[in-house]
């Protein structure tokens, strides 16, 4: 009797745990998406409606509700626009917080039935799977923010977890081959929102339960009939998505499809990427945050993971565990390929919801390596020894930029938009730093233009263009011809004749990355694009024209000013006359909430600590220093850095917020005069 009521009392616990945390998930989402700045407003504002991805998914969504198949006004594939529209007569603009909070919920208990398939040995593993998966989810900000925002992984993400668990309970009994057709089926309806994705989602499990299948049922007869029940679920799920997309586009590609076959992928830049997107960008980008920066808790994921499917096991549920790793794996590869990811915009456009899907999953092998170190005596040392080992390998990297040869001349046209560069890119890791100014985001965004031999390549897809401190670099992302090549900006940069364009190359170095703390990252900070000259006397006024002497550190300018962004902002000019002490005087306030401590500034002029100031008002006061001509003799130009001691984000004061960024000073002015 007691052994019939112990495990009843376990799945009753599971259960009550578990509708807690649904409610709980709930209502996390609901309280986000009210708070949310962007949410769209009836009759109002249109909010995140407005953006370029959202826009093309709500006209789609208007097009379903009335049963409109005008291809004008489909872009995308119709799986998530078609989830919206029976929702648009009863919640307008709203439709798809049911849509999202239907699928999170769902992935949720989905992910619970997998974890508590996974982590057998542990006592609760189902009610486990469900505190990882609302802890990761719902109780970050940015990730919750990725199911709040309307985006096609929400709708991929359950059949995802769909796809697994079938696969998972057909490697448990792979003479039951029904499993096989709902893994098939799952899979192939994740192509009606991101056909991407089913590649190798398809490919860890097929993979996988073709293995289970020849282990547990030797012979081929038990195969053939999971081989025909998984294609014909995939089969059916591929057939209907086709049928709906040949009823609106007939059998033409249409404009997202013919884009993204443009754009596509490049398997040689895979290890750069996983250094750029998951380490750290800087300092071969200016901008940008690594997932493992933001997310700390998967490096120890992922060296979860590797220890567990590396260390030999007597478990049965071994090909399990390979089947959500090996699809974990494949999923990253194939988007550090992808050659429109890129780490400016990795957290900045929310691009990080590509691996909405794999972070519970991350956290969930954590908690599970913890578990087998601490209670798998006898493989402790192998497992610690894998995970340090995998460590060892993947995380100690950087990616830098290696200066090739002295700055030549730019052959910059008189109208300050052409320039040609005779010797072109030598290799895909070739990067040219060319003077420039402009917005960032009109840099970032262009199109600019690049002809090589008389042919025009694409913007997005053939090479990229990046805002770097006092210029912009342009890098390729394919191997081009070799041969002269002339790059055209858009009309809102202009080229700068006056100062000469580096050539460099992309290169990965063993190093720490340069978010950790000072002593240990040691990160090199010498912009390569040399500065523009300040004339004498002259003042950088913040609000527009200060953008070619900014350095890293500073967020996007603002009407009379700009915010430090970061514990460090560095402003870099040439003088006319670098024989002369000279005054530097800065105008900014510092960003003060009610209960934040004061605003602590130190200045370094070329790596020299120079004075020190506080800013405990949000009004503007100023800042003035006597600095030395020793101190940049030499140098050629001065870099002034700006160390702020206690950045603090919106977010921390106004739970309603979604500005993360971590602001010191709105700087309005800096004027450097000579010493009288």
């Amino acid at each position: 009797m007691l052994q019939e009521t112990a495990p009843r009392r376990r799945h009753l616990i599971d259960i009550a745990g578990l509708l807690t945390l649904m409610a709980i998930a709930a209502l996390q989402f609901l309280l986000a998406y009210r708070r949310h700045p962007q949410h769209p407003h009836i009759g109002g504002d249109i909010g995140w409606w407005g953006w370029f991805d959202q826009e093309r998914y709500w006209s789609a969504t208007l097009a379903w509700s009335r049963l409109d198949l005008d291809p004008a006004q489909h872009f995308y594939l119709p799986g998530y626009s078609m989830l919206g529209a029976p929702f648009v007569g009863l919640a307008s603009v709203h439709a798809f917080a049911f849509v999202n909070l239907t699928c999170l919920l769902a992935s949720l208990l989905l992910f619970t039935a997998i974890a508590g398939r996974l982590g057998r040995q542990i006592p609760h593993a189902r009610l486990l799977g469900a505190l990882v998966f609302t802890s990761v989810t719902c109780f970050s900000p940015l990730v919750l923010d990725s199911w709040v925002v309307p985006w096609t992984t929400s709708g991929a993400t359950p059949l995802t977890y769909a796809c697994l668990l079938a696969a998972i309970r057909f490697i448990e009994t792979p003479r039951r081959a029904v499993f096989a057709f709902w893994a098939g089926l799952a899979a192939g309806a994740v192509a009606a929102f991101r056909p991407t994705d089913v590649i190798p989602l398809m490919a860890a499990c097929a993979s996988c339960m073709g293995l289970a299948s020849f282990r547990r049922t030797p012979g081929s007869r038990a195969f053939f009939t999971a081989l025909v029940c998984g294609s014909a679920g995939a089969g059916f799920a591929l057939a209907s998505v086709a049928t709906v997309y040949v009823l609106v586009n007939g059998l033409h590609q249409n404009a997202y499809l013919a884009g993204s076959s443009m754009i596509g992928f490049e398997w040689r830049m895979i290890p750069m990427r996983w250094v750029t997107l998951f380490l750290d960008p800087r300092p071969l980008f200016s901008d940008g945050q690594g997932m493992i920066e933001v997310f700390p808790w998967m490096a120890a994921g992922f060296a979860g993971a590797a220890a567990l499917l590396l260390t030999p096991s007597a478990r049965r549920d071994q090909i399990a565990h390979a089947t959500v790793i090996l699809a974990m794996t494949l999923h990253i590869f194939l988007y550090l390929a992808y050659r429109d990811l890129h780490p400016d915009g990795l957290f900045r456009f929310r691009n990080y919801h590509y691996f909405k899907w794999i972070m519970p999953f991350v956290a969930l092998y954590g908690i599970l390596f913890l578990h087998s170190v601490i209670f798998a005596y006898g493989r402790r040392l192998v497992l610690v020894s894998t995970a340090v080992l995998f460590l060892g390998i993947a995380l100690p990297w950087r990616a830098e930029l290696i200066v090739l040869d002295k700055a030549t001349p730019s052959n910059v046209n008189a109208d300050g938009k052409t320039a040609a560069f005779p010797a072109g890119f030598a290799a895909l890791s070739s990067a040219l730093l060319i003077p420039a100014v402009g917005e960032w985001g009109d840099i970032y965004f262009g199109p600019h233009r690049l002809a090589i031999g008389g042919r025009e390549f694409g913007y997005y897809g053939d090479f990229r263009a990046f805002p770097r401190p006092g210029g912009l670099m342009l890098i390729t992302l394919r191997e081009l011809p070799r041969g002269q090549a002339q790059f055209t900006v858009r009309s809102t940069v202009t080229l700068d004749a006056t100062t000469p364009v580096v050539h460099a190359t992309q290169v990965l170095t063993l190093g720490f990355p340069c978010w950790l703390p000072t002593p240990l990252y040691m990160c090199p900070t010498i912009e390569p694009i040399i500065p523009p000259i300040l004339k004498g006397g002259s003042v950088i006024a913040f609000g527009g024209p200060e953008a070619p002497y900014l350095g890293r550190g500073w967020s996007v300018t603002q009407p009379g000013g700009r915010w430090t962004e970061g514990p460090d902002a560095h402003v870099r000019v040439r003088l006319e006359h670098m024989d002369r002490d000279v005054i530097l005087s800065i105008e900014a306030n510092g960003y003060n909430p009610a209960g934040s401590r004061p605003v602590d500034m130190s200045i370094t002029i070329n790596g020299i600590k120079m004075g020190q100031s506080t800013f405990s008002t949000n009004e503007p006061d100023t800042f003035t220093l006597t600095v030395p001509a020793s101190s940049f003799k030499g140098s050629g130009w001065i870099d002034i850095s700006l160390q702020i001691h206690s950045p603090r984000a919106p977010r921390q004061f106004d739970k309603g917020s979604q500005d993360f960024r971590k602001l010191g000073l709105f700087v309005r002015a800096i004027r450097i005069t000579p010493a009288s």
